[in-house]
């Protein structure tokens, strides 16, 4: 049993030591607005109650799929509590995974804002967080082998949520001539054995990619190396905008206006060959 008062006391020295609210709630692996309120406000722990799932949750669903691409995102599951936890600037991805934890496990869940005081321009975010330890069971000893053999859609979900946690939509110069343009979409993780998942997924959905090797980071993922799947291929992009898409309205309007680029079929974008790719092996199904 987590002892919460303990787990205060703790967040209060800490605090004394120097860190900041951000940095006490990674340490602990709690929500942010949770060392706040017992910190700051000085409210007192609770014991998160152990809420039941409905029985379906306990099948693979388009809506699991979804929230464990977020999940191997940028969404986490506490080490010390059965929190399972999104926080970020789009409220819309924040809405999309909230309306999926909820139809997925049968408990209501809030939206929470909240801001970033650790850094220099306060940052808005929102965070939306389901506390059940069955959930959290469910989510920690899922078997990735059986999304390999799973439907087109349950796959597009979980490429969704995952692409919607650390995927990106680069454009540039659409309207000129064809050397000068670029339209690609990205997706970076420091895990080769992820990189390699997604990429087989993506290649289950007809969308061909290339793996580039990792170079080391100075950005959110710290200084780790970070791998890159990349496709531009006209085919490619326009099967991804219509099979997989994106939650986040900023990133899917990007996706939107290259594939409106593309005035004629006969404008097909060609691969370019890198010489750092490496090489895509099937993942063995079990």
């Amino acid at each position: 049993m987590i002892d919460y008062e303990e787990l205060k006391l703790k967040a209060i020295e800490l605090k004394k030591s120097g860190m900041n609210y951000t940095e006490i709630s990674k340490e602990l692996k709690l929500s942010l607005n949770q060392i706040r309120n017992w910190i700051y406000y000085n409210k007192k722990p609770h014991q998160p109650k152990n809420l039941p799932l409905k029985e379906s949750a306990y099948k693979l669903s388009e809506e699991l799929a979804y929230i464990l691409g977020v999940i191997e995102g940028d969404g986490s599951i506490s080490k010390v509590c059965n929190n399972i936890c999104l926080s970020c600037k789009d409220r819309d991805f924040i809405e999309e995974f909230k309306r999926n934890l909820e139809e997925w496990s049968g408990i209501k869940t809030s939206v929470i804002y909240k801001i970033d005081y650790s850094k220099k321009n306060r940052n808005d975010l929102f965070s939306v967080v389901l506390c059940s330890k069955e959930a959290k069971l469910v989510l920690n000893n899922f078997n990735f082998d059986s999304l390999l053999n799973s439907t087109e859609k349950i796959k597009s979900n979980f490429l969704r949520g995952i692409y919607d946690s650390e995927g990106s939509v680069i454009k540039a110069n659409l309207n000129i001539k064809r050397k000068d343009y670029t339209r690609k979409v990205v997706f970076y993780n420091t895990n080769k054995e992820t990189i390699l998942f997604v990429a087989r997924l993506l290649k289950d959905l007809g969308i061909d990619c290339s793996i580039y090797n990792p170079k080391l980071s100075e950005n959110r993922f710290g200084n780790k190396p970070v791998y890159r799947i990349v496709f531009s291929n006209r085919k490619n992009i326009e099967r991804y905008y219509k099979k997989v898409g994106f939650s986040i309205m900023r990133k899917q309007e990007k996706l939107k206006d290259i594939v409106n680029s593309y005035v004629s079929k006969y404008y097909e974008l060609k691969n370019i060959k890198r010489t750092n790719i490496l090489e895509v092996e099937p993942l063995k199904c079990h």
